[in-house]
């Protein structure tokens, strides 16, 4: 009987062994993909920026700050990725047609 235990006692950890190892494994694995979460980003901002478009909610400053905001994450993440200054500068051009739009109903 000692040796039937000794023997599942010694398989038990090495399957512990390798339950920890695999665990190891599995984080180390983890990586944060720059190109994945800047393509979050860009999506965030276009649902934002189509909201926006699409008068679904009150057009404020604040908005197009989180648009921004969203499309300049983006741009940290992905610097070289055209679309995400694409996007960005769509959003800027918006947001500046906005803000004259605002200045010229204050002049009235």
């Amino acid at each position: 009987m000692l040796g039937i235990s000794n023997s599942v006692r010694v398989n038990n950890n090495n399957n512990n062994n390798q339950n920890q190892n695999q665990n190891q494994n599995n984080s180390q694995q983890i990586v944060l993909d720059p190109q994945l979460h800047s393509k979050c980003f860009v999506l965030l901002g276009r649902l934002q920026y189509d909201l926006i478009n699409e008068n679904r909610i009150i057009k404020t400053e604040s908005d197009f700050q989180n648009v921004l905001h969203a499309f300049q994450l983006a741009i940290d993440l992905s610097p070289k990725w055209h679309k995400v200054w694409h996007h960005w500068a769509l959003a800027n051009l918006q947001f500046a047609q906005f803000i004259t739009q605002q200045q010229i109903q204050l002049q009235q």
